[in-house]
């Protein structure tokens, strides 16, 4: 027939290369992806954590500290009991608020540093088109051949 190689030792080609090509492209997304993982771990670890400081902020902080703050606007500014607590519950929850600002915003910060697996994806594609190229040259080759017996004069020495 011809030198091109037959059909069988190009399956047992791309038998022994798909292995080898599924571990590239697991290793290219491993090491892609954990820098992503860890800028959303981190990222959503400090939404977390923003929205537990504002909770205690507002449970704790504001009932505990309050009425010490109460105390100073009642002694040192004069005022009278209810509008010192008041302002002292207003206070803290201003205090609360900028603190999950900050959090909420560096937790923002973080999760935008996530990135897509752009270059595993791109590996990906070129894996499954030369796949499929590499099954449509096979089958064609199929024919070519089954041709060949059906037509034994066709044969191109």
């Amino acid at each position: 027939m011809s030198d091109r190689p037959r059909l069988g030792d190009q399956i047992a080609t791309i038998k022994g290369a798909i292995p080898k090509m599924i571990a590239g492209i697991k290793e290219l997304a491993k090491a892609e992806l954990v820098p992503s993982a860890k800028h959303a771990g981190i990222g959503g670890g400090l939404f977390g954590g923003a929205g537990a400081s504002a909770f205690f902020a507002f449970k704790c902080l504001l009932w505990a500290a309050t009425f010490g703050v109460a105390n100073f606007y009642h002694y040192v500014a004069g005022r009278d009991w209810f509008t010192a607590l008041a302002l002292a519950f207003v206070t803290f929850a201003v205090i609360a608020l900028v603190l999950a600002a900050v959090m909420g915003l560096i937790g923002w910060l973080q999760v935008k540093k996530v990135k897509m697996p752009t270059a595993t994806i791109e590996e990906t594609k070129a894996s499954i088109s030369a796949l499929s190229s590499s099954v449509t040259a096979g089958l064609d080759d199929v024919k070519a051949e089954d041709e060949a017996r059906k037509n034994p004069l066709a044969q191109v020495h």
